[in-house]
């Protein structure tokens, strides 16, 4: 596996894991436990919203994952 499918799994791993707990919350953890795969709590942030389709029209419309959505 390369980089960014373990860096995806990481996520996945975490919103299956936490799925009620806040994106802030849960990206300044994906930070302090994989430090190799995000370099800033922003940025773990950014995914987290990324897969649950809170980052805006353009990612929604092609993620092809939508298991993770918040409604």
């Amino acid at each position: 596996m390369n980089y960014l499918q373990i860096k995806r799994k990481i996520i996945f791993e975490y919103l299956e894991n936490y799925p009620d707990t806040p994106s802030r919350t849960l990206a300044r953890i994906m930070k302090r436990d994989h430090t190799e795969f995000f370099t800033s709590e922003d940025e773990a942030r950014s995914c987290i919203r990324r897969y649950r389709g809170s980052l805006g029209t353009h990612h929604r419309k092609y993620m092809k994952r939508t298991k993770y959505y918040k409604s």
